[in-house]
């Protein structure tokens, strides 16, 4: 747990692939300057508010979750488990890779900026909408959820073959 600023730039990472990270000042920044960086789990607690920011632009954490506020800025952000927010979450003009399920917890909120949100688990959110002026794109591999409750997504790329079906229905969207 810290409450300033962390800094990484040369190998090997703090927390590298395991242990998790929890931010829980007021106003921080994470940067690495390491080229895709592969750190454990990082969590964002209430009141605060964290900026990614780097000279290599390649986060790649384990899981994420977000009950403060999260700027990843121009920077590419890959996680391979799940991402989780009850909080502030904006993607910036980067991109965003998420290779579990996105979850939206009620009040918390999505601003995505020009860059890209990629997406292969299921977005699973409670009343919430998204501020896209970015690209959803849906990569899995197996059949993609997306709630009911979402809404204002923007410009949404499917490109899994398999399908993308609405919760409450088994309809695919396209």
């Amino acid at each position: 747990t810290v409450s300033e600023n962390v800094a990484v730039g040369a190998p090997p990472t703090p927390f590298a692939n395991e242990g998790t990270l929890t931010f829980d000042g007021t106003t921080q920044s994470f940067t690495s300057n390491l080229n895709a960086a592969a750190f454990g789990a990082i969590v964002v607690a209430p009141g605060s508010t964290v900026t990614l920011s780097g000279t290599d632009d390649d986060f790649d954490l384990s899981a994420m979750t977000v009950t403060g506020s999260l700027d990843t800025g121009s920077q590419l952000l890959s996680v391979t488990g799940g991402v989780v927010v009850s909080g502030i979450f904006i993607t910036g003009t980067g991109k965003t890779d998420i290779n579990g399920d996105f979850t939206v917890d009620s009040g918390g909120s999505v601003a995505m900026g020009i860059g890209s949100l990629d997406l292969a688990g299921d977005l699973i959110a409670e009343g919430i909408s998204f501020t896209n002026a970015g690209t959803l794109t849906l990569d899995g591999t197996a059949m993609q959820t997306l709630s009911d409750s979402v809404h204002d997504l923007g410009a949404v790329v499917v490109a899994n073959s398999v399908g993308v079906q609405l919760a409450v229905g088994t309809t695919p969207l396209v």
